[in-house]
């Protein structure tokens, strides 16, 4: 069995580049941890890269791996170290951005909208493992404000489908979905600073369990053997999506890959149908 690893940084092997509003929906979520304080002043920081899905104008869907409790324990979860861009494809913030953070408004560069929030809360699935190939690898992010989602001024910032509850039928074997992300197009290669998007077909539940030993009931897989194509590490959190008539249906989150061939091995998603109760009980109750 090939050796996983959970993705932190990075992005999908094998894509391009997309036009400008292509995926609303997607969410670059950028964590700026403290490592170590004197009197209450942090001295060193941790960034952290993740995607993520807007799933409605106050919430987010990401990976629970995101949030390196185990390293930084409850900072990792502190609202105010996450900054939240939509609509934007480049990964990290101009002097303009970080600007438009401090106003709490959009700015309109370069005819790229983009929208940048802090979150209010995190909320990680209370049976994730990360020592079980990262079961249960899922979480949402509550935002400190609304976004203008299906805004006629901001058609970049849309919500992205969610699957019905347990459907697993959906996709079928071999279903051309589509990962998005920010990274590497090779193996080892460098982030890359602008979103990619690349085409994985889904591999039946029987081939992603057996290469991977896991069960498939709240996992599946997508992607590819020997292709040079696939998730990389760092596509964290990211959305998996499929279209289903004319919508795409948000079936995976990007939770972990080979660590020695990512290009060559299906990637393993956590299941979004698995927890659609979960997901919107969380809403609902916060």
């Amino acid at each position: 069995m090939t050796n996983p690893e959970a993705p932190r940084i990075g992005g999908v092997i094998g894509g391009h580049e997309f036009e400008a509003g292509k995926w609303p929906w997607l969410v670059s979520m950028q964590g700026k941890i403290p490592k170590y304080s004197l009197f209450g002043v942090p001295l060193a920081y941790t960034n952290i890269y993740c995607g993520a899905s807007l799933i409605n104008d106050r919430w987010i869907l990401t990976a629970a791996h995101c949030f390196p409790t185990d390293s930084y324990g409850s900072r990792a979860l502190v609202p105010r170290y996450w900054h939240i861009r939509l609509g934007a494809r480049k990964l990290r913030s101009t002097l303009k951005h970080r600007i438009q953070g401090l106003l709490g408004h959009w700015l309109n560069i370069n005819d790229w909208k983009e929208w940048y929030v802090h979150g209010e809360k995190v909320f990680i699935y209370k049976d994730y493992d990360s020592e079980d190939f990262w079961r249960n690898d899922i979480a949402l992010v509550k935002l400190r404000d609304a976004v203008p989602v299906g805004s006629e001024i901001f058609p970049e910032i849309q919500s992205v489908t969610l699957p019905m509850r347990g459907d697993a039928a959906f996709p079928a074997d071999g279903a051309r979905c589509m990962m998005v992300g920010w990274g590497c197009t090779s193996k080892g290669g460098r982030v890359s600073d602008v979103a990619r998007e690349v085409v994985l077909p889904k591999v039946p539940d029987n081939v992603c369990s057996s290469f991977w030993g896991v069960s498939t009931y709240s996992r599946l897989c997508a992607g590819y053997n020997l292709a040079h194509k696939g998730i990389c590490p760092g596509d964290s959190g990211g959305p998996l999506v499929c279209a289903r008539g004319d919508k795409w249906v948000q079936v995976g989150i990007a939770s972990f890959t080979s660590v020695n061939a990512p290009g060559n091995s299906p990637g393993g998603f956590t299941r979004v149908s698995a927890y659609v109760d979960w997901i919107k009980d969380t809403i609902r109750n916060n």
